[in-house]
């Protein structure tokens, strides 16, 4: 049993079969270990990938949607509606994250009673530095069967 609340992170995958596993890899690796990894492929290729090379309990993939050209948030929608965590976190299949993100995250959120937040992120090429503001890592509570935003 688990003293800390599930944290369910959903990766929806297009074209990203030279990333995802990186992705997949970081989610597996938190601090935080009550995690379950939601991969939504669009194509039936990522989605034998993953089956083919992931070996945990912890990872579903979700069979492709009904539409060959479901959009991204259709995609994320199917995982969300997937998950069984009472918080989620979203990664895109090229997004990654250091191993005490949803530990620190989580603790932050719990410090300010906030519900959802987003974060920022730095890319660092050896000379400079550029921090952008990422909405694709968001906690939300479960309400009702859903997710409030």
């Amino acid at each position: 049993m688990h003293s800390h609340p599930r944290v369910s992170v959903i990766i929806p995958a297009f074209q990203a079969g030279g990333y995802l596993h990186y992705a997949v890899e970081c989610a597996l690796s938190q601090t935080w270990k009550n995690v379950e990894v939601i991969v939504a492929p669009a194509d039936a290729a990522i989605a034998a990938w993953v089956l083919g090379t992931v070996k945990s309990p912890r990872v579903r993939v979700l069979p492709r949607g009904r539409q060959a050209d479901a959009s991204a948030s259709e995609t994320r929608n199917r995982a969300i509606d997937a998950s069984t965590g009472e918080y989620l976190v979203e990664l895109d299949a090229d997004d990654l994250i250091p191993p005490d993100y949803i530990s620190e995250l989580f603790m932050a959120c719990m410090g300010i009673g906030a519900a959802c937040s987003a974060t920022q992120y730095v890319t660092w090429d050896g000379k400079s530095k550029r921090q952008t503001w990422s909405g694709c890592c968001e906690y939300a509570t479960r309400s009702a069967g859903s997710f409030a935003s």
